[in-house]
């Protein structure tokens, strides 16, 4: 029964996967487009080249703002995925799954396990780990093997999409993810 059942859950999840996974592409375009408006967006790149330059303050008498970098392959400040001129085609990401760090310009460092905690009192869920480990609180090995800073670990998070994410959901999500930033600042 058990493997019936299996087969049955696969079988709904790949039925029309190809306008599930153009879905949910099209979910995380306005869900980093809605953050974009309410937050300054980089790309890690860009984040490189700025801490490069000139170093985070970590004095408390400056006021201290959150801009999100975007780790992955999206791209520039829009916060919209990069798409090679002429494609049809959708990027090469997971349409479901995006990870951000969240870096405060000043004072301490971010903390993705106060937001994670946050986020839950809400019943939202969020990751801070590694994918394959998403009850641990260590960074993900990913952002060790890029060697990512502690500024970009400590602010780290994956937001996953599913097939029946709404666009209530994802307001819902952005409202709550914005409280809950703001409340670290």
């Amino acid at each position: 029964a058990a493997i019936a059942g299996s087969i049955a859950a696969l079988k709904c999840a790949f039925t029309n996967r190809a306008a599930k996974n153009a879905k949910l592409f099209t979910q995380r375009e306005y869900l980093l487009t809605k953050l974009g408006s309410k937050f300054s967006v980089r790309t890690y790149r860009e984040y490189l080249m700025e801490a490069a330059a000139q170093p985070r303050s970590t004095a408390k008498s400056k006021k201290s703002e959150a801009y999100l970098v975007i780790l992955g392959p999206d791209g520039g400040p829009t916060g919209k995925p990069l798409r090679v001129a002429g494609a049809s085609q959708l990027p090469r990401v997971l349409p479901n799954t995006l990870m951000i760090a969240v870096i405060k310009s000043a004072g301490p460092k971010f903390c993705n396990v106060k937001l994670k905690a946050a986020l839950e009192k809400n019943h939202i869920v969020i990751s801070i780990g590694s994918a394959c480990n998403t009850a641990s609180k260590d960074a993900s090995h990913v952002l060790d093997s890029i060697k990512a800073s502690d500024e970009i670990k400590s602010g780290a998070i994956r937001i996953s999409l599913c097939d029946t994410t709404s666009k209530k959901n994802l307001d819902s999500f952005i409202a709550e993810f914005t409280a809950a930033v703001k409340s670290q600042l």
